[in-house]
Parts: structure tokens; sequence; C-alpha cells
């Protein structure tokens, strides 16, 4: 049986990796492969544009006025990434490519996510696991992955 095109989403606050399961049922034959064109950073100005910071134009606009605190630029910061990077997960193309999503992140991004996500792509929540596994090895992070992913035949051999 073949087992449902997963999506896992990886992600902190400024960068994202997406990945998408390969093989057949059977946690020892499913594999992560990364998804071209899926990784993102949000200090890459081509995609996110230049990030928040003081710079002289924005001192001035600023001065008096209620100056935006670092945690405020750092958090819309992250807001706006998320949201990026959901809209990319959601063109059209990329909708029909997956059957459901995975999503990890640190519980104040995984936050961030829930806010940012549209219904359609809400549909398509399989799971979150919370925590930080950008810098885990793929091998690392598809035993942790893919062990929150049920194997579909299991539950045909059981009846």
């Amino acid at each position: 049986m073949k087992r449902p095109v997963s999506w896992i989403l990886i992600a902190d606050g400024g960068t994202a990796r997406t990945y998408r399961t390969t093989g057949e049922t059977g946690a020892h034959r499913a594999r992560l492969e990364a998804i071209p064109d899926g990784s993102f950073t949000r200090s890459d100005p081509a995609q996110f544009g230049p990030r928040p910071g003081k710079n002289f134009a924005s001192a001035l606009r600023n001065s008096g006025h209620g100056v935006t605190t670092h945690e405020g630029q750092k958090r819309r910061a992250e807001q706006e990434f998320v949201a990026a990077v959901l809209a990319w997960i959601e063109k059209p193309e990329q909708l029909a490519a997956f059957e459901r999503l995975i999503v990890a992140a640190p519980p104040r991004i995984l936050g961030e996510i829930r806010m940012a996500l549209s219904p359609a792509l809400a549909k398509r929540i399989h799971s979150e696991i919370h925590g930080d596994l950008m810098k885990l090895p793929i091998k690392e992070l598809e035993k942790r992955v893919l062990a929150s992913i049920p194997d579909p035949g299991a539950e045909q051999r059981l009846h």
C-alpha cells in the first residue's frame, strides 16, 4: 500500500525547509527528501527583503513617536517570514503535490504558523512536532518525523 504523500515543514524564526516523504509503507522504507526550492532564509533579501533594523532614516522617522522595540521588530519579521513560507506552500502547484502537512517548529513559531494558516492549508495539517529540528542531521530528522506518521498498512494488518 502506498503511503499518502506528506510534506514536512521544519521552521524556526528565520529559516525553513520543506521535505516530502518517499517510499512505501513501513518506517524502514520511508525516507525524507528535500523539496527543490523549498529552503528559505529570512536574511535572503531576494526572497524576503532586507531584515528590519535601525538605519538613519528609520531613526529620524521614529524619533519621539513610540520607537519600535527590537523584540517587536523581530516578532514582526518572523510573522512576515512565516506568512511568505506558507504562501509558497499554498501555491496551487504545491498544494496538488501533497495530501498532508506535518509542521515542526519551536512553540512560538508554531503559534505564528497556526495564526497564518489559510483554511485550505489548515485542513491538511496532519501533526505538529514541538521543538527546533533545524540543526538535526537528516537521519535523526527522519526518525523524529516518520515516527509521527502512522503506517496506513498497520490498520489493515490488525484486521
